[in-house]
Order: C-alpha cells, then sequence, then structure tokens
C-alpha cells in the first residue's frame, strides 16, 4: 500500500528560510491588532459592568403575601 503525502516540506513553505512575505507580516500586524483591541474592549466593559447588580444582592426581600 503506497501513501502519498500530500503536505509541503519544510523547505517548501514560502516564508521558510527568509523574512517572509510582506503579505504575511501585514496578517500577523492585524491579527495583534486586532487581538489587542478586542481585549481592551473587553477590558473595558468588565470595568464598567463590574458593579451592577451589586445593589440587588444587598437588599432586604419584600415581605410575604401569604393567602389564607
Amino acid at each position: 500500500m503506497r501513501t502519498e503525502n500530500f503536505e509541503p516540506s519544510m523547505s517548501q513553505i514560502d516564508d521558510y528560510e527568509g523574512p517572509g512575505s510582506e503579505e504575511t507580516r501585514r496578517g500577523v500586524r492585524w491579527t495583534i491588532i486586532s487581538g489587542l483591541v478586542i481585549g481592551v474592549i473587553y477590558a473595558l466593559a468588565r470595568v464598567y459592568f463590574w458593579d451592577m447588580g451589586v445593589n440587588e444582592i444587598t437588599q432586604h426581600p419584600a415581605t410575604d403575601i401569604r393567602r389564607y
């Protein structure tokens, strides 16, 4: 049984031995920038919503209405 290897070897990859193409560098930059922006938005939302609901927890429950 013969198995064919369709995966490229390390030497066949575009930027294995070089600095990489401009397209690759641009893609890496956008990935890092978008990750940082999403992280900042998440951190700001967490700080803004951190104390939400604290008043609801510390309030005493209303008196029960009982039916007789």
